[in-house]
């Protein structure tokens, strides 16, 4: 549905040219690259939903501007490490034998994403990487380098979408949703040598779409989201962000760089991974090796 029910408790009509208008005077900029986390409900009722928030996005950076969302697909693993929605062990042969390899113009972004980034995917200029878990969709100018040879292994680590944002100074932008939303803070985990810093093997399908599934291991960092609020606070209380209102939605844009270098000096004095309560998205736990920093 385009529209969900509204009475006169509802927040808004809110429109393209009024969100457009929100966007700027929190300071987004014509030709800034930003990655975006966005709850559509938080924002109210918009006269277009989730197109006309992507249109006042594409006004606010202009055309050369760039914008980029995540679109995760972490149920392309090996069954037998599924943890949210675990499936009976009988299962696991068939659904590896038949499990289809990612393909970037059929899979859907994972539900917890939320809405929006299926509609910027669905743009006819958008561009996606080719990470069978983490990929990245990207509309505009630098989308190229942005999601140019993602990495199988460590698919949020600075080799990957995430680093190149952060080279190309891009802004984070957080509309009604928490920092626990905030993907950024995953380059931080892995460009931080925390304690208690852990990797996990995954098996994910590889191949091209309509051959049979081929099956590759890889290696993630274990992430943890659980201070993830903490760490935007400590960021916010650095000056790093700005805060507003973006129709109905509370929301916070921040420049890359100096959320990144915050947030990893935040984990680097208050992370112990060896105490949080930090179970792996799926897969087997190991040692890590030493950070790259």
């Amino acid at each position: 549905m385009l529209h969900s029910a509204a009475d006169q408790s509802t927040p808004g009509p809110f429109t393209r040219q009024g969100l457009a208008e929100d966007l700027s005077a929190l300071g987004l900029e014509r030709g800034d690259v930003v990655i975006v986390h966005a709850s559509l409900r938080a924002i109210g009722w918009v006269a277009g939903g989730g197109v006309a928030l992507q249109q006042a996005l594409r006004d606010a950076v202009g055309e050369e501007g760039t914008l980029v969302v995540p679109s995760f697909t972490t149920y392309l693993s090996d069954p037998g490490s599924w943890v949210n929605r675990p499936v009976p062990p009988q299962w696991w042969e068939t659904v590896r034998a038949t499990l289809p390899p990612f393909d970037p113009h059929l899979h859907a972004a994972q539900p917890g994403l939320g809405r929006f980034p299926e509609i910027v995917r669905s743009a006819g200029s958008a561009r996606r990487s080719a990470h069978p878990l983490y990929s990245f969709v990207a509309d505009g100018p630098h989308a190229g380098r942005i999601l140019a040879a993602h990495p199988l292994s460590y698919g949020l680590g600075g080799d990957g979408p995430l680093g190149r944002l952060h080279d190309l100074g891009a802004k984070a932008l957080l509309l009604g949703v928490g920092w626990d939303k905030c993907t950024m803070l995953h380059l931080s985990e892995h460009l931080t040598p925390f304690r208690g810093r852990r990797t996990h093997r995954v098996a994910v399908p590889t191949g091209r779409a309509g051959e049979a599934t081929v099956w590759r291991e890889t290696r993630q960092l274990v992430m943890y989201e659980g201070d993830f609020g903490r760490a935007g606070e400590y960021i916010g209380s650095r000056g790093a962000g700005r805060t507003g209102t973006v129709g109905n939605a509370r929301s916070v844009l921040c420049p890359v760089r100096p959320l990144v270098d915050w947030a990893s000096a935040y984990f680097l004095r208050h992370r112990n991974m060896t105490r949080a309560v930090a179970p792996p998205y799926f897969g087997d736990v190991r040692e890590s090796e030493p950070a790259a920093l």
